[in-house]
């Protein structure tokens, strides 16, 4: 097992006798806030901005971890939590916002689109700070 370093502009990963590092340029004004993991190799990071990427660990065939990919996936509403849950089913609790679930789609149809469906949002009625009496 390694360690995953997320770092405002690098990505990092370190074993005993491995260390990749990785400045992908998606992650470029980005503080990550929030992440799970998908498996052993995948990772969703969430940032403060409400962007999510996957985090995945390229290996070869003997399971040693050769690169790292970092693709961002979308605009989400801005995470206090990730919980992956099956099947490319995604729950994103927001302390800021309305909470989401989200379907990762495997694959775009243009450059435009982004691999991202919101399959239901759930109004956040936290936060009430001023009352009128």
């Amino acid at each position: 097992y390694g360690a995953i370093i997320i770092g405002l502009a690098t990505v990092s990963y370190c074993k005993a006798d491995t260390f990749i590092s990785h400045a992908p340029g998606v992650l470029r004004d980005s503080i990550i806030i929030s992440y799970c993991t998908i498996d052993s190799k995948r990772y969703l990071c969430s940032d403060d901005k409400g962007l999510l990427f996957i985090l995945t660990l390229v290996t070869d065939q003997a399971d040693v971890v050769t690169d790292i990919q970092m693709i961002l996936l979308g605009e989400t509403t801005i995470a206090s939590c990730l919980a992956y849950l099956d099947n490319s089913v995604v729950y994103i609790g927001s302390a800021q916002g309305d909470s989401q679930l989200i379907h990762i789609n495997p694959g775009r149809t243009s450059n435009d689109e982004l691999h991202l469906t919101v399959l239901e949002t759930y109004a956040n009625l936290g936060s009430i700070t001023d009352m009128c009496i």
